[in-house]
């Protein structure tokens, strides 16, 4: 892969253009950048026919092995000459990653991945591991490691302050069979959001590209999912003890590939990612916390084990969803004694964690027109522990429904390196 100043050059090929009822084939140069995506920009030519292309257009692209992509113009810049309009495009993708591929079956894809920050694995009777993970799941292999082993080459071009590749991917078949670019990109999907769940921020696979069985490139993929700047935050996994990942990923794996599950726990994944990271700010995190739990719950409850009605759900209160939601996840009701002004608000106001979360969650959408008490101030350390009350519901719900049964950093009283058994594990190892 080369570099130029403006990101990583990913492609440089011959591209079929449309717009209104012009068609243009030009040569383009095809660039990535970890902040900002994607841009195609066009060789110079002639333009000897009106109109013009402008910024208004809407543009078709087509590389000779792939599907015809939406793109918007974001330059054009244009000078005039003796024989015409001398001009160039330049362009962006109206929907990334946009899939380029071939023919061919692929036998294996490598890729980067952006911002996951370093982590120790190790298994029972082995020595500690930096930053290697294998994980399989569900007929497919996903090796994780070091950028080095793939040889990927300076990557500079496409990096900035907080956004930064720190790991790179291989993608198999446990039997090493062949398989078509589309299952990869269904495949790659669940990878990007598994890993968000782990750290806590928006990450996705980038600089795709799939190899035959004589190691020929035939598929790529040119740009990436959704990535959030490089940010240290709580999740469930504890980064000096992530071989829980691979104990975590096939049944992950299994609920995103199933069409019953996979919108509402990518949704449910990207609000916890938001929320995560601060971005909507403690009292914003609280809305998207309970709008995740309550999806979770109409998933769980309503539409896959039917034990309420939709209309019988619609009449409950918001926090009898939590409660059912928690109770069928074997999630503990109590607030835990490390939410420390939480545990004393509710020793005087509610009567559980869900009240808790429902309530407050309230007066941060209905606040009170007089506040009395620090627990009804925004800043206050009942705003947070609801908060992170919210999110350990919502990592244990996601924990319980991909069947998982071992340990997990408890962020309601969490150290590094400190990890305890999920509430179920004793009592009830079952899938839900």
């Amino acid at each position: 892969m080369d570099t130029s100043s403006k990101g990583l050059v990913v492609s440089e090929e011959l591209l079929e253009i449309r717009w209104n009822q012009t068609v243009v084939q030009r040569v383009c140069r095809v660039s990535y950048d970890l902040r900002d995506g994607v841009r195609i920009s066009t060789e110079p030519w002639i333009i000897t026919s009106e109109p013009l292309p402008s910024l208004d257009d809407r543009y078709s692209v087509r590389a000779q092995n792939g599907e015809p992509f939406e793109a918007f113009a974001t330059r054009i810049p244009r000078s005039w000459s003796e024989t015409g309009w001398r001009a160039e495009l330049q362009l962006v993708p109206k929907l990334e990653p946009v899939l380029i591929h071939k023919a061919s079956p692929v036998r294996s894809v490598k890729f980067a991945i952006p911002n996951f920050g370093h982590f120790i694995s190790q298994r029972p009777g082995h020595r500690a591991i930096r930053n290697h993970i294998d994980l399989p799941g569900g007929g497919w292999s996903f090796h994780i490691g070091l950028l080095g082993e793939l040889e990927l080459g300076d990557l500079s071009a496409a990096e900035s302050y907080s956004f930064t590749f720190t790991h790179s991917g291989t993608l198999t078949r446990d039997d090493g069979l062949d398989f078509t670019p589309l299952e990869a990109r269904h495949a790659l999907a669940a990878i990007g959001d598994f890993l968000t769940f782990c750290r806590g921020r928006l990450i996705s696979p980038a600089l795709v590209e799939g190899f035959d069985a004589e190691g020929h490139k035939v598929m790529q993929e040119w740009g990436s999912g959704r990535i959030e700047p490089y940010t240290e935050c709580a999740t469930w996994l504890d980064r000096n003890q992530a071989q829980e990942m691979a104990y975590v990923f096939p049944g992950f794996l299994k609920r995103t590939l199933d069409p019953e599950w996979r919108e509402v726990l990518r949704e449910c994944i990207y609000w916890y990612s938001r929320t995560n990271t601060a971005a909507a700010g403690v009292d914003g995190a609280l809305v998207l916390i309970q709008a995740a739990l309550e999806s979770l719950a109409w998933r769980l409850l309503v539409q896959h084990h039917k034990v309420l009605s939709a209309h019988g759900f619609e009449k409950l209160p918001a926090a009898d969803h939590l409660r059912l939601l928690m109770d069928r996840c074997s999630i503990p009701l109590t607030i835990p004694e490390g939410l420390e002004a939480l545990h004393r608000a509710a020793a005087r106001t509610w009567s559980d964690g869900p009240e808790a979360v429902v309530e407050i969650r309230n007066r941060v959408v209905h606040p009170p027109k007089k506040a009395s008490g620090s627990s009804n101030k925004k800043g206050s350390g009942v705003y947070w522990d609801a908060w992170r009350l919210g999110a350990w519901y919502l990592e244990l719900a996601i924990l319980r429904l991909v069947g998982f049964n071992g340990k997990y950093a408890n962020r309601t009283n969490k150290h590094l390196g400190s990890v305890e058994a999920v509430p179920w594990a004793a009592f009830d190892p079952a899938n839900i």
